[in-house]
This record gives C-alpha cells, structure tokens and sequence, in this order.
C-alpha cells in the first residue's frame, strides 16, 4: 500500500479467497506492511472434531483454528499453524447440509531445525451421515524431509464431484525424528493451518 490507499475503519467484508496487505505510516512516510491471507470456503466456522488434541502450545485458535479461513506463514511461531506432537491429524468436519465438494485442501508446513516434517500423506473421506464413509482419496508427501528451510505446502484432492455433509481427514505424522536428525528419537510435530473444502 501507499499512502493515497484508503484508510479502513469499518468491518472488511469478503466473498472470496483474498490476501490483505496493510501498511502503517507515520505522516506520509510507510514503516512498515503486513499481509494476511483468508480462505474463503465451505468449512469456515463449521464444527470440527479431533480424535487426536493438538499441542497446547500450538493453537492457531483452538477448535475452529483449522476452520477460520486463516493461513499460516512459513514462520511456524505465527500463530496460525496447529502442532501435533507425535500424534496423526483426525478431523472430522460438519458442514451441516449437504454441500457439492469438488476440492479438499490440508495447508501443511515443514520446517526440520524445529522438528516439524511434513505428513507422510493425507487420507480423504466423506459421508452423507455420518456413520459411513467413503474413502475419496489420498495425497503423498512428496516435499524431501532434508530439505533446509521453512517450506509450506498444500496437500489438495480434487473430485469429479460428491455431495457430502461429513469430510474426513487423516494426516500421518512422522512419528519420530529420523535417525539422520538432530532429534533423532524424539517426538516429531505434524503442524497444518487450515481445511480447506471447496
């Protein structure tokens, strides 16, 4: 932004996937800028259940943190990633009504100096009711466990098309720092920001 940008007092209203980028200025002169991006989809504010507690330490907003439309950055500690400390992701999401589902998307991040890898894959299923469930897929990691740095990566299914009022989601943790880690032995994190339906 720049200084001709308006100026927002008032609630932002979106109808998409958008990312907002925010600049503070002292007169005419810009400090400094912030960007956020939001996922506008058909999870957002629906109930989830976890069969498995994320992290105390690793929120990103609690229960609706994985369903608020709010992406994480590659910087783990922002506030918008979720940890599982050895233990898989188990997701079940309501949304309520039957809804045409063409795309499940899990945001994941990797970031190995911190313990956090990337999961071995992602598992989908849906149900009209609840009870039975029809596997739709599954999405292998493909991002190298060496790999250096903070890396971000979507895990995405796309389906020819289903109605479902119930998505199923797994993603399996590495379990344990591999032998080549610094960490080796020790409890590895699975960290995801958001699920996406579409």
């Amino acid at each position: 932004p720049d200084f001709s940008a308006p100026v927002l007092i008032d609630p932002i209203s979106i109808s998409e996937t958008s990312t907002f980028t925010v600049g503070l200025f002292v007169e005419t002169e810009l400090l400094n800028t912030s960007s956020k991006p939001f996922s506008l989809h058909k999870a957002i504010g629906k109930r989830a259940v976890y069969e498995n507690a994320y992290a105390p330490t690793y929120r990103a907003g609690g229960d609706f943190g994985l369903v608020d439309g709010i992406r994480g950055s590659r910087d783990y500690l922002d506030g918008n990633w979720q940890g599982f400390m050895y233990k898989d992701l188990e997701l079940l999401i309501d949304l309520g009504d039957l809804e045409e589902v063409k795309k499940i998307t899990v945001g994941c991040l990797q970031d190995t100096r911190s313990w956090i890898f990337m999961p071995t894959g992602i598992e989908f299923w849906g149900s009209i009711s609840g009870e039975n469930f029809t596997q739709l897929g599954g999405v292998v990691n493909t991002v190298d466990p060496k790999a250096d740095g903070a890396i971000r990566k979507d895990f995405e299914l796309n389906l020819s098309s289903g109605k479902f009022r119930f998505i199923r989601v797994k993603g399996t943790n590495l379990g344990i720092c591999p032998d080549w880690h610094n960490g080796k032995g020790n409890a590895a994190y699975l960290f995801v920001d958001e699920v996406i339906v579409e």
